[in-house]
């Protein structure tokens, strides 16, 4: 991992970027995000994103709280995908449209 990446994993302890996460993180990833990751750091065509990481659902889990700090940063990565693409997430004639999925290291039915 470079330091840049290093630096910004540190800034944001709860998310990663997809091009500042360690694919072979599973674990703090999950598999979807890790696949993500993967894809967008190889060069294919994967829409800006970012993922949360398992220890704050871990953490939501065990306190019944979202951990502190998950909002602030959250805000912070919408933020930086609306100046990416230039769109404005739930306002404008083009919206900027989000996909949110679960990411457990081993899939979960239902």
């Amino acid at each position: 991992m470079s330091s840049a990446t290093v630096a910004a994993s540190q800034a944001h302890a709860l998310t990663r970027a997809f091009a500042e996460a360690d694919p072979a993180d599973v674990d703090w990833l999950g598999g979807k995000g890790a696949g993500l990751a993967r894809m967008a750091q190889a060069g294919l065509r994967v829409p800006p994103g970012y993922v949360i990481g398992t220890a704050a659902c871990r953490t939501y889990l065990r306190e019944g709280a979202i951990p502190p700090g998950l909002v602030d940063e959250v805000r912070t990565r919408l933020a930086a995908l609306e100046r990416e693409s230039g769109r404005t997430f739930g306002a404008g004639p083009v919206p900027l449209l989000l996909s949110v999925r679960s990411g457990a290291r081993s899939p979960c039915p239902g």
